[in-house]
């Protein structure tokens, strides 16, 4: 069994274009990527933390993905849910701020799920997914 890092996760999803289009997000935010945390207090919250997180989840979508297929047959594939996982917190890095304390705090453009909702919308569409 293997654990693979972000690259070759993502070189797993099929869809040539979408591939593409994550590795170009990856590569003009790494930096972003490999320093935020993935939350202010809750899961992933230290430096580097969203990269974390993401990197976790979907190692437990390979691991996970084969076992279930291979218990009953699933209705999407393994690149599907790759994908769903590499974008399913996109807008993390931009979302928090440090505060005057010092404390990590949600930035009062992305407060609400459905300014969220609108930059994830955003980011997907300049990338061209």
């Amino acid at each position: 069994m293997n654990y693979y890092s972000l690259n070759n996760l993502i070189l797993m999803i099929g869809d040539p274009r979408q591939r593409s289009a994550c590795f170009k997000i990856l590569s003009d935010n790494q930096h972003l990527f490999r320093t935020v945390q993935g939350s202010s207090y809750n899961h992933q919250a230290w430096p580097g933390g969203y990269w974390d997180h993401v990197s976790e989840v979907m190692n437990i979508a390979v691991i996970l993905y084969h076992k279930l297929n291979s218990i009953r047959p699933l209705f999407f594939h393994l690149s599907d849910a790759l994908l769903v996982l590499f974008l399913h917190d996109i807008e993390k890095p931009w979302k928090y701020e440090f505060g005057s304390d010092g404390s990590l705090q949600i930035i009062e453009s992305l407060k609400t799920k459905e300014a969220q909702h609108k930059f994830r919308a955003k980011k997907l569409s300049e990338y061209g997914i």
